[in-house]
């Protein structure tokens, strides 16, 4: 409950400094961006990278280090999945919209 209430706090307190003129670092808009790409890879690179771990470090050292290589490499994976996948997935399903909403008025017309 404590983490849900923290949230709604800061999400209001980055809504009010929004309206004020302040705005998000670029880095963290173009995360927001491919978010769903994040929350979707991040599930697949985890037993991966761990086995690459596990693979490397019999022993699991520098676990700090392996924290941040999965935060970077989903992060990269992610906006590679936003950029080749999901941009030109969504570009597709506008042309077959706008093309399926075409016939649709000429057949009305």
């Amino acid at each position: 409950m404590a983490l849900a209430t923290g949230f709604a706090a800061l999400l209001v307190v980055v809504v009010s400094l929004e309206r004020n003129g302040w705005s998000a670092p670029r880095f963290i808009i173009r995360i927001g961006d491919a978010s769903y790409s994040l929350y979707l890879w991040h599930w697949l690179l985890i037993p991966l990278l761990s086995t690459v771990r596990n693979g490397l470090f019999a022993d699991r050292e520098a676990p700090e280090l392996w924290r941040w290589i999965f935060i970077f490499t989903s992060i990269a994976v992610a906006q590679a999945s936003f950029r080749w996948l999901e941009l030109p997935s969504i570009a597709l399903g506008d042309r077959l919209s706008r093309r399926i909403a075409g016939d649709r008025v000429r057949e009305l017309g």
